[in-house]
C-alpha cells in the first residue's frame, strides 16, 4: 500500500516538474519520494525472504514426513510377504503331512 502511494505521489511530482520551472523544489520532493520507494522496496525484500525461509521449513517438514511414511509403507510390505511365505510354506507342510 506504502508503495502504491509513494509510486502516485512520485508520478504527481514529475507532472508538476514538467509543467512548471521550479525545478529545484520538486527535483528535492521526486528525491525524498524515491528514497522512500526504495526503503518499502527494501521492506518487502525482508518480508520475502521471511516466507520464503518459512516456506523452506514447511517443505522440509513435508518431505521429512514423506520418507517417514515411504519408509513404513515398505516395512508393512515386507511383514505381509513374510506372512504370506510362512502361510504358503505352512501350508505346503500340512498338506504334506494329510495325504
Amino acid at each position: 500500500m506504502a508503495l502504491q502511494k509513494n509510486y502516485l505521489e512520485l508520478v504527481s511530482l514529475e507532472n508538476v516538474l514538467s509543467a512548471q520551472n521550479t525545478a529545484h523544489a520538486v527535483k528535492e520532493d521526486i528525491r525524498r519520494e524515491l528514497h522512500e520507494i526504495k526503503r518499502n522496496l527494501d521492506d518487502l525484500e525482508g518480508v520475502q525472504f521471511t516466507e520464503g525461509g518459512q516456506m523452506t521449513q514447511l517443505s522440509n517438514r513435508s518431505l521429512g514426513m514423506n520418507a517417514f511414511l515411504s519408509k513404513l509403507e515398505l516395512a508393512f510390505l515386507i511383514v505381509n510377504g513374510a506372512v504370506i511365505l510362512y502361510m504358503v510354506v505352512l501350508g505346503t507342510n500340512l498338506m504334506g503331512k494329510v495325504n
